[in-house]
């Protein structure tokens, strides 16, 4: 994919607009209307797809970066409210 074409070339900026315009893909329909996604279209991308995205970021930067890795600075600092 190009997410990981663009992880593994270390272009964290293209990376990121990747990530973004995925997540509005996997949201459907209404996010790409909009061009971003509302907190509660969220749960209904796929779980594997989040992964897949979550493991991508960790593996190309060494666990620095992801969603798993941003839920734990969460509740690190107190702020559980993600599930």
């Amino acid at each position: 994919s190009a997410l990981r074409d663009y992880l593994a070339s270390g272009d964290v900026r293209k990376a990121d607009d990747e990530t973004r315009a995925l997540l509005i893909r996997m949201a459907g329909s209404g996010a790409q209307q909009r061009g971003w996604v509302y907190f509660t279209e969220v749960p209904s991308i796929p779980a594997t797809d989040l992964q897949t995205v979550d493991a991508l970021w960790r593996a190309a930067s060494n666990n620095k970066f992801g969603y798993s890795v941003q839920k734990e600075m969460w509740v690190q600092v107190g702020l559980s409210c993600m599930h």
